[in-house]
């Protein structure tokens, strides 16, 4: 699943999104969409 998202502690700042499944692992990623920061 890839998606956008915003938090409304910094409601003017976006994020992508992408939540995998890999065996029984699960993963999420995380991007600003403005400074590229990546978690």
């Amino acid at each position: 699943v890839e998606e956008l998202t915003a938090f409304t502690s910094s409601p003017h700042e976006s994020y992508r999104y992408v939540i995998s499944l890999k065996g029984e692992k699960v993963n999420i990623w995380l991007e600003n969409r403005s400074s590229k920061k990546q978690w």
